[in-house]
């Protein structure tokens, strides 16, 4: 373990490797409400469908609080549902961070089901 800390860190922590972490993927909500959380709990469904070890968190902190947790516990991505990123149709889209890549994308999933990149 202490190998792969040493390694795999940043200046906000460990970064696990996807094949020890505890978690894959995080998804954080803004706020554990309304539209936010029927997103969010759709996406934790879908990743939970899909094989993936994913974490909800629906506590009822501030953002910035969730985010420096979630980075200190070294899951490796990070998905961000908030106002908005939530567009007024039927689909909605989140941010994703990758702490590997230190990079942000955006994705989006439609009410027909399926993640995919966007712009």
């Amino acid at each position: 373990m202490a190998s792969i800390i040493e390694g795999n860190n940043d200046e906000d922590g460990i970064i696990w490797p996807m094949t020890v972490a505890p978690f894959q993927v995080v998804i954080v909500p803004v706020k554990y409400d309304g539209q936010m959380k029927e997103v969010a709990d759709k996406l934790y469904d879908e990743l939970i469908q899909s094989g993936i070890d994913v974490l909800l968190d629906d506590r009822n902190e501030r953002p910035g609080v969730k985010f420096k947790d979630m980075d200190l516990i070294g899951i490796p991505v990070r998905v961000v549902v908030g106002e908005k990123n939530l567009p007024n149709a039927g689909a909605f889209s989140a941010g994703i961070r990758k702490r590997v890549l230190c990079g942000k994308r955006g994705i989006c999933a439609g009410t027909s089901g399926g993640i995919k990149g966007c712009d």
